[in-house]
């Protein structure tokens, strides 16, 4: 039997400016953005149990996790036309992070609390990336080509302060992208196209402190995580604007997946991610969007998809598939000129996160916004899983060990925001 309190706060602040410039009248353009976000995290954590499995005594527990994160990006796009039909985009792109985690674990014995050497750590994380690309489009009589390169120069610097470890890595990679499409006529088109991404780990997943869910239950991020790499395929149809359907294949590389670990002499069971060698990740999209009547119109989004893990996770060379079925729609209303409202619903039925099946859930979602001071300004409110039904629920079976989560979290989330176009 465990006993857990957590008490958390979050404080967040961004501050942006971005702008466009117009050289001339055949479409030379620049565009900037920069964006700076300080965000600061408290956590209080108390953990009592009575570990009846084995009758021996667990200590009380308890945590103060504190953590601050700034985020610097910026940047900037250009878009130069040349000839008739032509035209060139590229620009850079400036991403800075530092997070500062100095998190401290403490147990109870002999009447006192005491540092546990275990669970307590210093950890700073600093990331740079400096990108760049460009883009070349060519629009023929009926078909339309579009090639880019990407670039991108990554340094990351983690220190662990308590223990005295340093990591260091830095790395350039290449992302090239293609697009064809060809129109039959002006309703019907037909589309192709690859592309090369990359998926970081944030620094939270690698963040080799513990973070307690009850005594016997805890997780932790891995330094050693590398970045994904995908491999993006598609082929699709379009009707009008109204209509598409697309076949896509996505092969990752070094796929993130988190994974569990049952240690049957504390009874505890450590959570955290790996590598997997790959996954596959296949289906079919349709989308379609619909004006019911001149205030009402509807997106609907349908999605059937497969994924497929390959690798050694925990003795398993690979995870079963699951077919797993998405249904988005997304109503707009128009009241007035100025007044509109939005109701969203989201189904998807059983799927596979790595190594966990998730049950199916359901979110329900609402929100009107009102333009002000000359339609310069408006105000947004919005009501996020109204009848809390986006729970997140998942069960897994990877060798001798079983589990079962059930977050009963509560996602009914009222916003309100302001915004003012100079």
């Amino acid at each position: 039997m465990t006993y857990n309190d957590s008490k958390e706060k979050w404080n967040d602040y961004t501050y942006a400016f971005s702008g466009v410039h117009k050289f001339n009248t055949e479409g030379s353009t620049m565009n900037f953005d920069f964006e700076y976000e300080t965000s600061k995290f408290r956590s209080n954590q108390f953990q009592s149990a009575a570990n009846t499995a084995n009758a021996t005594v667990v200590n009380d527990r308890r945590g103060f996790i504190p953590s601050q994160l700034k985020v610097f990006t910026g940047k900037i796009d250009f878009v130069n036309p040349f000839k008739e039909k032509q035209s060139i985009e590229w620009g850079f792109k400036t991403s800075i992070k530092n997070n500062d985690n100095p998190s401290v674990y403490e147990f109870y014995e002999d009447n006192q609390w005491q540092i546990d050497p275990n669970s307590t750590n210093h950890f700073e994380y600093n990331e740079q990336i400096y990108a760049g690309y460009i883009n070349y489009k060519y629009q023929l009589e009926k078909l339309n080509i579009q090639g880019g390169l990407r670039s991108e120069y990554t340094m990351i610097d983690i220190d662990q302060k308590t223990l005295n470890e340093k990591h260091k890595d830095d790395y350039l990679k290449w992302f090239p992208s293609l697009s064809l499409k060809y129109e039959f006529t002006s309703n019907h088109a037909v589309h192709v196209s690859y592309s090369k991404r990359i998926n970081r780990p944030s620094q939270f997943d690698l963040n080799p402190f513990r973070f307690y869910d009850d005594s016997f239950n805890y997780s932790q991020g891995n330094p050693n995580l590398i970045s994904e790499i995908t491999h993006a395929a598609e082929m699709g149809y379009a009707w009008k604007n109204a209509f598409m359907a697309t076949v896509y294949f996505n092969s990752t590389k070094d796929v993130f997946t988190e994974v569990y670990n049952y240690n049957p002499d504390t009874n505890t069971t450590v959570t955290t991610q790996i590598n997997v060698a790959k996954s596959y990740n296949y289906g079919v999209n349709i989308t379609n969007s619909s004006e019911l009547s001149k205030w009402w119109s509807v997106n609907t989004l349908f999605n059937v998809f497969e994924n497929k893990f390959m690798g050694n996770v925990l003795n398993s060379s690979t995870i079963d598939p699951i077919v797993t079925v998405n249904l988005n729609l997304q109503n707009s209303f128009t009241i007035t000129e100025t007044l509109k409202a939005e109701v969203n619903a989201n189904f998807q039925s059983k799927s596979n996160l790595g190594v966990y099946q998730r049950d199916a859930f359901f979110d329900f979602s609402a929100g009107v916004s009102k333009q002000v001071l000359d339609k310069k300004g408006t105000i947004k409110l919005n009501f996020t899983d109204i009848f809390n039904t986006n729970n997140f629920y998942i069960k897994s079976v990877v060798a001798q060990t079983s589990m079962d989560k059930k977050y009963e979290l509560d996602n009914r989330i009222a916003t309100i925001a302001f915004t003012y176009r100079i």
